[in-house]
């Protein structure tokens, strides 16, 4: 359904997302559902002003034929959990670096949990060792994947402790016996993980979830095999979270940004510990210093790389280059 005949106090949130996204306006704003609410009249006003009738019909027929979008930015703490879903059959059978996947490296992604969060794994196709990166729900179709690669997870990190990114944290841990690892600044928003979940509506895990097993550093090297030289490197991004962090996998030319940076957007700052300037800093100084073809997998949405979002980042840019004006602290969600 496009929206464009539907009366849009009768539409859900995702139906109003799904037609905001096809039309290119930005929702990231949006936290109630009254504001997408007006944001979908005033684009439905401007399209009717800049279209005619004929191709607003033509824009609604492709529409309505198109999947819903994925998420480019995290929906963290957004009341209600009435999302756009990703094909998460597509996405565990297909790798997320598709053609460019670099040789002897195993990487598969799925969207996971209620905000469909980017649950990765990475691991060598020869030791089978891999570590899983996010895992925010749906534990059991984590470890069917797993099963399924016939990898063995040595390592479970997590870019930062919002709800969103390890609901599953602990029936993974459990199943798989792999050491789990955070930022030591962002263990108060682990601890908090039932008032995450009541905030939004959701019901926290049944299994208790239980203290990290490691803290992550600035620098820090993790070792995914050592028999192929396969490793990670952490780099700690706060600005979304105090301790946001991004993993870099040098040999597979790949960086797992998690909600600190998205295609076109980067996280937002108005939630408890977030920084506009810190996360600026992250961005511009640790992440668009990675070489420019370095593909990037963000914590929800789709896949890019550095040098595109240095470039042309709606919101943050490289140094030197003009942005578009927009508030760091809505600019994402």
């Amino acid at each position: 359904m496009s929206g464009w005949d539907e009366d849009e106090d009768e539409m859900s949130v995702g139906q109003m997302k799904q037609f905001l996204s096809s039309h290119g306006a930005s929702f990231a704003d949006c936290v109630e559902k009254s504001e997408l609410r007006q944001r979908v009249r005033e684009t439905k006003r401007k399209l009717s002003q800049s279209s005619p009738p004929h191709h607003r019909q033509q824009q609604s027929q492709q529409s309505a034929q198109s999947q819903p979008s994925q998420m480019k930015t995290c929906d963290c703490m957004q009341k209600g959990t009435d999302h756009v879903r990703a094909s998460s059959s597509t996405a565990a059978a297909n790798s997320s670096m598709g053609e460019s996947k670099p040789t002897g490296v195993i990487i598969r992604q799925l969207a996971v949990g209620p905000l469909q969060c980017n649950m990765v794994i990475i691991a060598d196709e020869v030791t089978k060792e891999g570590v899983l990166i996010d895992p925010g729900g749906d534990a059991d179709k984590i470890l069917a994947l797993i099963s399924g690669l016939g990898v063995r997870i040595v390592s479970i990190l997590v870019t930062h402790a919002h709800f969103d990114h390890f609901l599953a944290a602990e029936e993974v841990r459990t199943a798989t016996h792999a050491r789990l690892h955070l930022h030591p600044s962002d263990r108060p928003l682990w601890d908090a993980i039932h008032i995450q979940c009541a905030m939004i509506g959701i019901a926290a895990p049944k299994q208790p979830i239980q203290p990290p097993d490691a803290d992550l550093a600035d620098g820090q090297t993790l070792t995914i095999s050592q028999q192929s030289h396969l490793h990670c490197r952490v780099i700690h991004t706060p600005g979304h979270s105090p301790g946001s962090c991004c993993f870099y996998v040098e040999k597979a030319k790949l960086c797992f940004t998690g909600d600190t940076l998205f295609k076109g957007s980067v996280g937002r700052t108005d939630l408890m510990g977030g920084n506009s300037a810190q996360l600026i800093r992250s961005i511009q100084e640790k992440l668009y210093s990675l070489p420019p073809d370095t593909h990037c997998i963000p914590g929800h949405g789709e896949s890019t790389n550095i040098e595109h979002e240095a470039k042309y980042n709606a919101v943050v840019r490289a140094k030197g280059t003009k942005t578009a004006s927009a508030s760091l602290a809505s600019s994402a969600l």
